[in-house]
């Protein structure tokens, strides 16, 4: 289900990141919280499986919603940073190091689906549906699948 709301995530991180602020899609709301990821123009949305060429960049720490006109608000985004959150399909321990992708701006998904957004990898199961997972822009960026 995506998020509708802001969320104060729990995040693992040995070092705080970098914090870096990306334009904006037209006409989106971004939340704290969720999954973003940049469009094939380089403008920041709520990450999503639904296009292709999409690249997740980390998870916003604010809230901001941008008006008609693409790229007049920013939004900041802390990456890498490993965050827990659920799974749209069961998961095991044999799953931690695997790929995962974006589900939708608050999953993730196990296996290829539509838009293969490649996300990040599992770095500790905690349940059936939840894990801690290891979010890296530079990793998503340099991947093929």
């Amino acid at each position: 289900m995506a998020q509708t709301a802001s969320i104060v995530r729990d995040w693992r991180r040995p070092d705080p990141g970098v914090i870096r602020s990306y334009p904006m899609a037209a006409s989106q709301t971004i939340y704290e919280g969720q999954m973003v990821a940049l469009n094939v123009s380089g403008l920041a949305l709520k990450a999503s499986n639904a296009a292709t060429g999409f690249v997740v960049v980390g998870m916003a720490i604010e809230e901001k919603t941008n008006g008609t006109t693409a790229g007049a608000t920013s939004i900041r985004v802390r990456a890498p940073v490993e965050v827990l959150l659920k799974s749209s399909v069961d998961i095991t321990q044999a799953d931690v190091g695997e790929v995962v992708y974006v589900n939708d701006d608050e999953t993730f998904q196990k296996v290829v689906g539509t838009g293969s957004v490649r996300m990040g990898y599992i770095t500790e199961f905690v349940a059936t549906r939840s894990a801690w997972v290891l979010c890296d822009p530079a990793a998503n960026i340099m991947s093929t699948t």
